[in-house]
């Protein structure tokens, strides 16, 4: 249900921009379920990982880039101008990003979360973009409720929620938690 799910969002950003949040605890299979779902149609992957913010986005033009070349200049050296070129291609190009530890972005550049939101609330009816992202259900549960100015909720169109690593195949997520708001949690 969940791939399904997953590839109908795809789907649908053929034709508006889609914002996807998957969270879970660590270690259940949230990575590897985007994976397995984008597989057909290819996406970019984006680890946030705990570096200076130079060096990240460094290394995302270099991710962007190897999937579509050249499309990202070596000379932006924020995080803001890095998703400002991923949501000007996405006017004319569909595609998938995937973000993740995306609640990592709080120790890079605390500010992102405003700026992402403020790209979304600019850019997404006139995008192409399945922008995907992910964390651990605990920090990124935590980060929202302590502080939600930093992130509209309405900002987030879907959520899904990975229950329990218990199940025989490591990507299983229940029903029940599918489509929840954040304002569920």
């Amino acid at each position: 249900m969940q791939l399904e799910r997953l590839r109908a969002i795809r789907a649908q950003s053929g034709d508006t921009a889609q914002f996807t949040v998957l969270t879970g605890r660590r270690r259940v299979g949230k990575t590897e379920l985007v994976k397995h779902a984008y597989a057909r149609n290819g996406f970019v992957y984006l680890f946030v990982s705990r570096k200076s913010e130079p060096d990240l986005v460094e290394g995302f033009i270099e991710e962007f880039n190897r999937a579509f070349p050249d499309v990202v200049s070596n000379e932006i050296r924020t995080l803001e101008g890095f998703f400002r070129e991923v949501f000007k291609f996405a006017h004319g190009t569909n595609l998938t990003v995937f973000i993740n530890e995306f609640q990592d972005f709080s120790r890079v550049n605390p500010s992102l979360f405003s700026v992402l939101q403020g790209l979304w609330d600019r850019e997404h009816d006139r995008c192409r973009l399945d922008l995907v992202v992910c964390g651990s259900v605990n920090s990124v549960v935590a980060e929202v409720k302590r502080d939600r100015r930093r992130m509209d909720l309405d900002v987030l169109r879907r959520k899904f929620a990975v229950f329990s690593k218990a199940f025989s195949i490591p990507i299983a997520m229940t029903p029940e938690f599918v489509g929840l708001s954040l304002d569920d949690m």
